[in-house]
């Protein structure tokens, strides 16, 4: 064997593994239910892998939950979803806190661009596991306050799911247009 087949034979063997490593089952069909489950794992996903929160589902939004900021990011192309994802401010922080570790008193603007960045993540996270290769994931956006304030009036069907967690409530919207 010479120097080059075994270059070759080893890039093929770590391509092999990367691959592999990297694989993410993906889904074909795109019916609402299958969107909510994807954006569930998703969400769940970013939740414990980046911020290091444990989160809860619970069927009810908490009573007194109120969501101080959400991130909001559209998917789009042969599927169209607007997903908004809403949290308490303690939730804002500690998450940030668990990313970035540094302390946050208040909503400051690392804060605010975390929020996003976890819209951003659970969006590109839900994107990866559909199969269609025409899915284009939009720029996030920031609001003050929970989903009632974001409206996608062109939406055909809206799906909600809630968590709670000890740094505080989460709330997820998917707009789905048709």
């Amino acid at each position: 064997m010479t120097v080059h087949e075994i270059d070759n034979s080893l890039l093929e063997q770590v391509l092999s593994r990367n691959e592999s490593a990297h694989a993410t089952e993906t889904v074909d069909t795109f019916d609402a239910d299958t969107i909510v489950e994807v954006l569930q794992s998703s969400t769940e996903s970013v939740f414990s892998m980046m911020c290091q929160v444990d989160l809860v589902r619970i069927e009810s939004p908490e009573p007194a939950a109120e969501f101080a900021l959400s991130g909001v990011i559209t998917i789009s192309g042969g599927l169209s979803l607007g997903i908004v994802v809403g949290m308490s401010e303690k939730l804002a922080r500690v998450a940030t806190e668990n990313m970035l570790g540094i302390q946050v008193d208040g909503i400051d603007s690392d804060v605010l661009d975390l929020v996003g960045e976890i819209a951003n993540m659970i969006g590109g996270k839900a994107k990866e596991q559909f199969s269609a290769a025409e899915l284009r994931l939009g720029l996030p956006t920031v609001v003050r306050g929970g989903a009632d304030l974001v409206e996608f009036g062109c939406a055909s069907e809206v799906h909600s799911f809630d968590y709670t967690s000890p740094a505080g409530a989460l709330q997820v919207e998917i707009a789905i247009k048709r």
